[in-house]
């Protein structure tokens, strides 16, 4: 059954995107509309540039691939609730896969964290964001594997701001430890198509605090982005 916004006229987290699939690179991805129309628009502008005919399920084909990456709530499919919670995308066997490879990256950089006031400051941001999830499909003995994971990279280094920090859904990790990492350790390893998820500002939300980071390294000499 098709899939359908609840509310088309408020804003998803992250903002209206497509990611055309006749093309690749950044030609293919459309981001950052505030309204829907202008995303269609665009799109549509995109393929008559790229001499592709426009499909005739255009709008459906969008909406279908929003609904999948937004978090529950947002769309229907006539059954119910469309969303993270019904995608492999956050299952929770790629949260744990996910803060393993995090806690890797962040030993082999030396374990370098940053000040507990941008843990702070990154973890509220964290808490009002639609992609703050609690990860899906896990038994009781998997989750105590999961939370092992944790004590062990984090220990006795515990924050009341830690309250309310699931699992990022974008990058697949544990928020406890992805707050604590530095930028350039976490920006060598997020892939590109995931650069382009991380939420900017809208409504009340300040946007995510990596997609700061990313801003921020595009202004640096080539010298010091991999410091």
């Amino acid at each position: 059954m098709a899939l359908t916004f609840n509310n088309p006229n408020v804003t998803p987290p992250g903002l209206y995107r497509y990611r055309i699939p006749e093309l690749t690179g950044s030609a293919a991805m459309v981001t950052d509309f505030y309204a829907y129309n202008d995303l269609e628009n665009e799109v549509v502008a995109r393929y008559k540039r790229n001499g592709l005919s426009v499909p005739g399920d255009l709008r459906q084909q969008i909406t279908d691939q929003l609904c999948q990456q937004l978090p529950t709530g947002w769309c229907r499919d006539g059954t119910g609730l469309f969303g993270w919670a019904k995608q492999l995308l956050h299952e929770f066997q790629r949260i744990l896969q996910g803060t393993i490879t995090l806690v890797d990256w962040w030993l082999s950089a030396g374990k370098k964290r940053v000040a507990t006031e941008e843990i702070i400051r990154r973890s509220a941001i964290c808490q009002g964001c639609a992609f703050n999830q609690p990860p899906t499909g896990c038994a009781t003995c998997s989750m105590s594997a999961l939370n092992r994971i944790v004590e062990s990279a984090v220990g006795n280094d515990r924050l009341p701001s830690d309250a309310g920090l699931e699992a990022c859904a974008i990058c697949g990790c544990t928020l406890k430890i992805k707050v604590r990492i530095e930028s350039a350790v976490l920006l060598r390893h997020i892939s590109e198509s995931q650069k382009l998820q991380f939420p900017p500002a809208h409504g009340s939300f300040p946007g995510c605090w990596v997609r700061d980071a990313i801003e921020k390294q595009k202004t640096l000499p080539e010298t010091q982005q991999d410091g």
